[in-house]
């Protein structure tokens, strides 16, 4: 089996409100539980000064989250919390694959195989594109292959688009 080829330069550069979004998701416990619909809400500044730059930076950052409706800001108090919606979630997920670097041992592969009805067609297609743009290699119309750890990750964004009944996620070894 071919393993892939894909370097750095070939992976889709990482927003810096999407870097923040897999931040907020890496701190998050609601993955452990995926049959709950659990939000996170934990505090993510307290009152800090206006003239730090950072600061303000990340702040238009989770607002610009705010904006495309992938997390609800809150203050309580002068301290400012957050919600990741069920969109920033399978967002944060499909970014965390994408922008995914760590690969898998060397005789191990991870198999994505399908298996999605006629009638929701314009899923599939959909799926076939998120695949190829993650770095995967076609093997066959439904079953495609890559070299990077992103087993776990794949499960839980199918569960969570309410795909998982027609998908399956192995790790296999050559």
């Amino acid at each position: 089996m071919m393993r892939n080829k894909i370097t750095e330069k070939q992976k889709p550069k990482v927003s810096l409100s999407k870097q923040l979004l897999l931040y907020l998701l890496d701190t998050a416990d609601y993955l452990a539980r995926a049959n709950e619909r659990i939000y996170l809400l934990s505090p993510v500044y307290s009152s800090y000064p206006k003239r730090e730059r950072q600061h303000f930076l990340e702040y238009q950052r989770l607002r610009s989250l705010e904006r495309r409706k992938l997390v609800k800001l809150k203050r309580i108090g002068g301290e400012l919390f957050y919600r990741i919606s069920d969109d920033g979630v399978r967002e944060g997920l499909k970014t965390r694959v994408i922008s995914c670097n760590k690969r898998l041992p060397q005789e191990e592969t991870c198999l994505i195989a399908f298996d999605i009805p006629e009638d929701i067609r314009n899923v599939r297609l959909a799926l076939r594109s998120f695949l190829k743009k993650a770095g995967f290699r076609k093997v066959q119309q439904s079953l495609w292959e890559s070299d990077m750890d992103v087993i776990a990750d794949m499960e839980k964004l199918f569960k969570l688009l309410g795909i998982g009944k027609y998908t399956a996620v192995y790790k296999t070894k050559a």
